[in-house]
């Protein structure tokens, strides 16, 4: 029995050694794709803010139709351009001020009219100190002074966006504002483009076997092989 099975290992070695390499080779491309689908759910939708107070967003190109699943809102308001839309992001912006309980001294104050010889009304002016971001003005009409004040005031403000994209696919986006305010809800979409003929060819090792004519028995060869990738 051994004999026999010594024998047909010696007879079909090609085919033994051409099937066994096929299972590793397949073995490791399976490892090799989901390590690939790891990394790209891993790299997908990742957010933080640094300590600089800039958000940073990491996230990969896609089809419009992942959008979906994202923001679906977005989505549908806006598939009917879809094949005209490379890049987008939305996202919502919020910076709130509170300036707590003011006692200083208004830096004017009129008089605005004279209701009775006791009640005088007067318009009590306040500004805020220098700021690059805010400045406001604000008027309280009192027959006395105010004892204090508190201002509160939500407000919408300019910032930087920087998408750097990497050869892979990568995309790095940067939103930044000299306010710092509070950045939520961001959807991003980058459109993944499409292979050109000439690029969807792939070289990479290649093991066949064959009947060879010449010396007529069985034989595999070990070599380079290109392949054209029907996916992209």
């Amino acid at each position: 029995m051994v004999n026999k099975i010594k024998a047909l290992i010696k007879k079909y070695w090609y085919i033994i050694s051409v099937l066994t390499i096929t299972c590793i080779l397949i073995v490791l491309a399976s490892k090799c794709d989901n390590n690939i689908s790891k990394r790209d759910k891993i790299l997908t939708n990742v957010e933080y803010t640094d300590s600089n107070g800039t958000y940073h967003k990491i996230y990969q190109d896609k089809k419009f139709k992942d959008l979906k699943k994202e923001n679906k809102t977005l989505y549908d308001s806006l598939k009917a351009y879809k094949e005209q839309i490379s890049y987008l992001t939305q996202f919502k912006y919020q910076k709130t001020y509170n300036t707590g309980k003011v006692t200083n001294k208004p830096v004017r104050e009129d008089v605005e009219r004279v209701i009775n010889k006791k009640d005088t009304i007067k318009v009590y002016e306040y500004k805020s100190q220098d700021n690059d971001s805010l400045s406001y003005t604000l008027k309280i009409g009192s027959v006395s002074r105010p004892e204090w004040y508190e201002l509160k005031m939500t407000i919408k403000e300019k910032f930087t966006l920087v998408n750097k994209t990497a050869s892979d696919g990568t995309n790095h986006l940067t939103m930044d504002t000299s306010n710092k305010g509070n950045i939520t809800d961001v959807t991003t979409y980058k459109k993944k483009e499409k292979k050109g003929f000439w690029k969807r060819f792939k070289a990479g090792p290649s093991v066949s076997v064959g009947y060879d004519p010449i010396h007529k028995n069985m034989g595999m060869t070990i070599g380079v092989g290109v392949m054209f990738d029907l996916t992209k």
